[in-house]
């Protein structure tokens, strides 16, 4: 048998493998030591969806305060040219339908954002279930229950 030598490898293949094991150990550390959405690290719990659901309801009513109540924010709307429904008048936390905690996903017809925990606030009055259509309020949190950007 005749043994031949490749010789040094290229460096593009050095390249290549070097990439590759940087994203092994990447995904896999990420793997390893990301908590799941709605785990809070600092406060070593997790936040289950009826804390989310509350802040999410007490976040809108402070909305809602800051234009002065319901009416006023409505013809805000209206003047705005807005779908003054979206004041939520109709909300009701006694809707079975009234709230969703998505936790991690990236659903464009659910939350349409990458955070950890969205929670979409239904202001319809019916009882199907709540889906992008749906008029509403989405609020974006970390998994400690801060605030990000509310949609």
């Amino acid at each position: 048998m005749h043994n031949k030598r490749s010789g040094p490898i290229s460096p593009l293949k050095i390249t290549v493998l070097t990439v590759v094991v940087c994203m092994a150990v990447y995904l896999g550390y990420k793997y390893v030591a990301v908590d799941p959405p709605g785990y809070c690290r600092a406060q070593q719990r997790y936040i289950p969806d009826d804390e989310f659901i509350t802040m999410a309801v007490k976040l809108r009513e402070e909305e809602i305060a800051r234009y002065g109540g319901l009416d006023v924010y409505e013809n805000k709307l209206k003047r705005d040219k807005n779908n003054p429904n979206s004041a939520g008048r109709d909300f009701d936390t006694n809707n079975s339908n009234c709230c969703r905690v998505y936790r991690g996903e990236k659903v464009e017809r659910n939350c349409g954002w990458d955070y950890p925990i969205c929670v979409k606030l239904n202001y319809r009055t019916s009882r199907e279930s709540i889906d992008g259509g749906d008029i509403g309020r989405r609020y974006f949190f970390d998994g400690c229950g801060n605030i990000k950007d509310p949609v």
